[in-house]
């Protein structure tokens, strides 16, 4: 759900004051994307167990768009999918079956890198396909045994055709996936188990990716909606069939009556072999990816800021304090003010205790501003986010697997802000609107001392940031509230 800022932020972009208001909003956000840059695992890692499958979809979505921004996201997409295979331990029944961080990313960074390779791919067949009146429906309890032999013909014709049409689609196979899969193979190589490396690549182009596209044409953009039953119904068919081709698994006694495609397996299995091989190949000539020069980098990243800024919520303190220095992070953004603090290479190990507390000789993960002299900032205030976009490859921390229970959100009702503003606003009037006398009508009211002014302007100054932060707030509250109003309506 998008906070107010990213609202303001996509109105910027569309008034046309696109130079100075991109610079200064991505200015504002550079400690978290140096953050997410460098740091993307450990923050998969401990959050995984905390996040329900929407908000991991949710936040996946908006690390990879990113990510792909400052030419980061084949590093996320490669090293969580390392991670998968650790996780899994090597059975190929698990993998990307689970609603992880790690198959919500490849998802998305498969949909971003991939939508013109799908529409060249399958389009013309999956449009076809559901336009089509043709029964092919195999399963004898659901029709005439008398009309099997023809609707068995017209399934095996369908398969064919988008078999064919993806075993041919490798001259505009994205290059960027390409390269992903290259490293899990090299990575499962290197562990040992090569032939785990086009298991991977099957799991998340074909269960991810291909087959969920010919079963759901309308959520990949193929179909401007979602087919009539009858055509579902094909397309249901033919996506059992290509993922059992690409699984190299025959169709058994649970589904005896797709047993006759068995030999359409056998027949086409070396081809889909084959192309698994090709897609996982990477040219020499092609130049890894950097920096994309995205346009709504700065959007994209008050995005995530709202979204971290919901799940730390709800996060237990020891999360929170392994987490850090992007708790503090997030605060200040969220204020409005400077970012006390800078983003390391390496963050200390995270503590297994429920604790916060900072035995001698451990290294905290947040450095208070007193002990800001003592430690060596990875990038320097002055450099601009820019700068860091396709700097070259960093050391890339792995997940983390035990993680701390996650606690109840605290509330915030809108009708308290309100008050609390109003209270707010009240005092402010009160310190600035000093009553005069008629005599001091045309001469300021003395002050005691340069103290008390400095003072009181400060305590002005600080009231009118809570203002600001509250109100921020409120319209936050106000736009959750018509949005879910409009849900319900709907």
């Amino acid at each position: 759900m998008w906070s107010t800022e990213a609202t303001l932020l996509s109105l910027l972009w569309s008034s046309g004051q696109r130079g100075a208001g991109r610079d200064m909003a991505e200015r504002r956000y550079k400690e978290l994307a140096e953050f997410l840059t460098f740091h993307y695992a450990r923050l998969c890692g401990a959050l995984e167990l905390a996040l329900s499958a929407q908000a991991k979809e949710e936040l996946a979505a908006a690390m990879v768009r990113v990510l792909r921004a400052t030419g980061r996201a084949q590093a996320l997409v490669t090293d969580l999918g390392t991670a998968e295979l650790a996780r899994s331990g090597g059975r190929e029944a698990l993998l990307f079956r689970e609603n992880t961080l790690a198959t919500k990313a490849i998802d998305e960074y498969m949909k971003l890198v991939a939508q013109d390779y799908l529409q060249e791919t399958l389009g013309q067949v999956v449009r076809r396909l559901c336009a089509s009146t043709e029964d092919c429906e195999v399963d004898p309890s659901k029709c005439p045994a008398s009309d099997l032999p023809q609707h068995q013909s017209r399934l095996r014709n369908s398969c064919k055709e988008v078999f064919e049409n993806i075993i041919h689609s490798y001259n505009w196979f994205p290059a960027e996936l390409g390269t992903v899969f290259s490293g899990w193979r090299e990575e499962c190589k290197a562990r040992g188990s090569e032939a785990l490396g086009p298991r991977l690549v099957c799991a998340s182009l074909f269960l991810r990716l291909l087959c969920p596209a010919i079963l759901s044409p309308s959520l990949f953009g193929l179909a401007p909606e979602h087919p009539a039953p009858g055509p579902a119904r094909t397309l249901t068919l033919i996506a059992k069939v290509i993922q059992n081709l690409a699984n190299c698994a025959p169709f058994g006694e649970k589904e005896a009556y797709m047993s006759f495609m068995n030999t359409f397996l056998e027949d086409h299995g070396p081809a889909m072999q084959h192309f698994l091989d090709q897609v996982a190949t990477v040219d020499a000539d092609t130049a890894p990816s950097g920096y994309q020069g995205s346009s709504d980098l700065a959007l994209q990243l008050a995005v995530l800021h709202a979204q971290l800024c919901t799940i730390f919520a709800e996060l237990d303190q020891a999360t929170r304090d392994n987490l850090e220095p992007l708790p503090t992070i997030l605060h200040a953004i969220e204020e409005g003010r400077p970012v006390p603090v800078t983003v390391p290479m390496c963050l200390p190990a995270p503590r297994t205790q429920g604790h916060s507390s900072i035995s001698a000789g451990e290294k905290p993960g947040f450095l208070a501003p007193r002990d800001l002299p003592k430690h060596t900032p990875l990038i320097s205030k002055s450099q601009s986010l820019r700068s860091v976009h396709g700097a070259g490859s960093w050391a890339r921390p792995r997940l983390e697997e035990e993680q701390p229970p996650r606690l109840p959100r605290p509330e915030c009702r809108l009708a308290e802000i309100e008050s609390t503003q109003s209270q707010l606003k009240d005092t402010i009037q009160n310190l600035q609107l000093l009553p005069r006398t008629s005599e001091s009508q045309s001469q300021p009211l003395p002050l005691k001392s340069p103290c008390d002014l400095k003072a009181l302007s400060g305590l002005v100054e600080s009231l009118s940031t809570h203002i600001r932060s509250l109100s921020e707030q409120q319209e936050q509250l106000r736009t959750q509230l018509q949005l879910l109003d409009s849900r319900l309506r709907g």
